[in-house]
């Protein structure tokens, strides 16, 4: 087993009642943190999963859907006005999942709303890597928001959106920044298939610039070897305005690389059950080197430097890899055995200076 942690037995739902009588609610709190980040669409799923599990009421709270609820603003005492006005209305929360506290003091927002409200919420705080190492002893495997049924019913959206493409279909998925000797490197790989379609997905950190000299400089990688009419280079960029085909590409994706440092999208990318190739992008980190080592072991990982520059790539079927279900598995036995009495270690320092997930406790009681 690759998790340095046991995996626990499905948990059954539960039926407790809250303090209040209501029906258990289980809020994950984005707060003004950018949502398509994978880091809070991680989140997002660990707390569905948690509402799953305890048989809970589940909802999802961001800026946007704050605002929507109350008409509130991002003015701090009109934030918090809409976050009590939801829990008058909802009942205070059993569980909180509250993600990282760095980006729109999203914690310490909801923290105030629930302020004198009457009863406990066992609050969860902590970004997806500290999460995971927690929960799962690897803080590099993070949880996500993907189900085998929504990756299925997403690539069936994506094959109506693109339909009869040459394949293989290579999906390189762009995150900031690369190395324009690895661009140099995939144009040459790419160009020894008959045919071929390339898409290159960029997320909500891809600027338009840099995704723009991207293409440029593998479309001319292509053309120097004679290969532009045989390999078709598709391109989807976060701000054209049309679906974002990310989900439903990972998924009809033959082969999938992660151009770029990004835990989250290899994580996703990992969930589809093939083998995935990452790069370094521009850092200096040694990230692809560095991480993921028990999963480059076991041929789940890749790495675009070592591979073949005139081969085709090696793709291969791989057991789907998802910290996510026992993430759940660990809160949902941690507020159990909260409810039944028992001592939990909380959380006892400020978790944006403590970096180390070895020692992270998420857990606190508010």
């Amino acid at each position: 087993m690759l998790s340095l942690r046991k995996s626990r037995r499905r948990p059954q739902a539960d039926k407790t009642a809250s303090a209040s009588g209501q029906e258990l609610l289980v809020i994950t709190n984005i707060g003004m943190d950018e949502p398509t980040r994978g880091d809070n669409r991680g989140l997002e799923g660990t707390g569905a999963g948690v509402a799953r599990a305890l048989g809970a009421r589940n909802l999802y709270l961001d800026f946007e859907a704050v605002r929507a609820r109350t008409g509130c603003t991002k003015k701090r005492d009109s934030y918090i006005r809409g976050l009590r006005q939801i829990f008058a209305e909802n009942g205070r929360p059993a569980i909180v999942i509250g993600g990282r506290n760095n980006s729109g003091q999203s914690n310490d927002l909801i923290k105030a709303a629930l302020k004198d409200l009457p009863g406990e919420t066992f609050y969860i705080e902590g970004n997806t890597p500290k999460l995971s190492g927690h929960y799962n002893g690897d803080d590099e495997i993070l949880p996500h928001h993907l189900t085998p049924e929504s990756l299925a019913a997403e690539g069936k959206k994506f094959g109506a959106a693109y339909p009869n493409l040459e394949h293989p279909l290579i999906a390189v998925m762009l995150t900031s920044d690369e190395r324009g000797e690895n661009i140099e490197k995939m144009a040459s790989i790419f160009s020894q298939y008959p045919e071929a379609t390339v898409f290159l997905c960029g997320c909500k950190r891809t600027g338009r610039g840099f995704m723009d000299d991207f293409t440029k400089t593998l479309k001319r990688g292509i053309r120097g070897r004679g290969a532009a009419d045989r390999i078709n280079v598709l391109t989807y960029h976060f701000d054209d305005g049309t679906e974002n085909p990310y989900i439903g590409l990972l998924n009809e994706a033959d082969h999938v690389i992660i151009s770029g440092k990004s835990g989250s999208m290899t994580c996703e990318a990992l969930a589809t059950g093939k083998s995935v190739f990452i790069t370094d992008g521009d850092h200096e980190c040694d990230f692809s080197k560095k991480g993921f080592a028990a999963y480059r072991e076991s041929g789940h990982v890749k790495l675009l430097e070592d591979c073949d520059p005139h081969a085709e790539l090696a793709t291969d079927k791989v057991k789907p890899v998802n910290a996510t279900a026992r993430i759940i598995s660990g809160i949902v036995d941690d507020y159990r055995r909260y409810r039944q009495g028992e001592k939990i270690l909380q959380r006892n320092y400020n978790p944006d200076t403590e970096y180390s997930w070895r020692q992270y406790h998420p857990v606190s009681i508010v």
